[in-house]
């Protein structure tokens, strides 16, 4: 039998489907049975499922990110060095290898070694000689000290020291060595010990030490000893400090010389030496074929010692 109630669960031409009621899903209203897995951990799981592609693509973008921080200065520093860095590279080894020889600079701005004469022996007494050796130190900027002795006879004397002031030139002295004949082999010169001049205190040295030893001979006579007697020689001259500066014990060497030869070397010492003063001399020699047409006096004065000199008076 038809009923027009029938019409309403028949379906009308251009339906597509059965009009069946739709439920909608929310997952945050999910209620777990077991009560294991709560509902915030469902929703952080939720939201890592839809988001986990947009996720590895910020990581991604993260390290490429990282990686071009890190990478493009080491680039770019390559490329400069292919550019530039290379060929100063060459260029310094073309430097290096005409770079002067550290030993010649040595040698040029280092101190020279000291000039040694060799020694011989004079008469100095009644079997005894006096052993001289004639030393330089050539260096204009440089003092030095050092130890000596004489190598004689298979033996050796004693050691002595001695201080050399900037290019100064004088004896070596070993008075009194008992022989007759004495065979001098060599000089040794050891301990050497330089210091340099600071150019910034005192520029010109040599102009420096002329200036405290200007000293100067005059009113020389020599009497030679009688032949075959006990007389002595005698030596008598007049010896000027003609410097600003006074000195209080100077000593000093004076070579007896003969027509430019040396013939003998005696000490001396001057007491309270002072400026512009005049001592008289007078040396007694008691040595074998002594004779003096003219004398040297060499002066064993340390400049750079502050003691040497005479302290003004205020």
């Amino acid at each position: 039998m038809y009923s027009q109630l029938d019409d309403k669960f028949t379906n009308k031409p251009g339906a597509t489907g059965v009009g069946l009621p739709t439920a909608t899903t929310h997952f945050s209203k999910y209620e777990d049975p077991t009560g294991e897995f709560k509902e915030k951990e469902f929703e952080r799981a939720m939201w890592y499922v839809k988001h986990k592609f947009t996720l590895r693509k910020w990581l991604f973008g993260i390290i490429i990110g990282v990686n071009i921080l890190l990478w493009v200065p080491s680039l770019i520093h390559w490329v400069t060095y292919a550019v530039v860095g290379l060929r100063s590279d060459e260029n310094l080894a073309l430097q290096l290898s005409q770079f002067p020889d550290y030993t010649v600079l040595h040698e040029h701005y280092g101190a020279a070694p000291l000039q040694i004469g060799s020694p011989l022996g004079l008469p100095g007494g009644v079997g005894k000689y006096d052993l001289i050796s004639t030393v330089t130190n050539p260096n204009a900027r440089f003092r030095v000290a050092f130890d000596y002795f004489f190598a004689v006879d298979g033996t050796s004397t004693p050691a002595q020291s001695a201080v050399f002031m900037a290019g100064e030139s004088r004896p070596l002295v070993f008075f009194g060595y008992e022989s007759f004949s004495p065979g001098v082999g060599d000089i040794i010169i050891q301990n050497v010990r330089w210091q340099r001049i600071d150019s910034h205190t005192i520029p010109d040295s040599i102009t420096w030490q002329s200036e405290r030893l200007n000293f100067s001979v005059s009113d020389l006579t020599f009497v030679p000893a009688t032949y075959g007697q006990a007389n002595a020689g005698v030596v008598q001259f007049s010896l000027t400090n003609n410097s600003a500066y006074g000195y209080t014990e100077p000593d000093f060497y004076v070579a007896f010389l003969q027509n430019n030869d040396l013939t003998g070397v005696s000490p001396l010492q001057i007491s309270n030496f002072t400026a512009q003063s005049r001592r008289a001399v007078d040396i007694r020699t008691f040595a074998d074929n002594i004779s003096a047409s003219e004398v040297v006096v060499y002066p064993l004065i340390n400049l750079y010692n502050k003691s040497e000199y005479i302290v003004p008076a205020r």
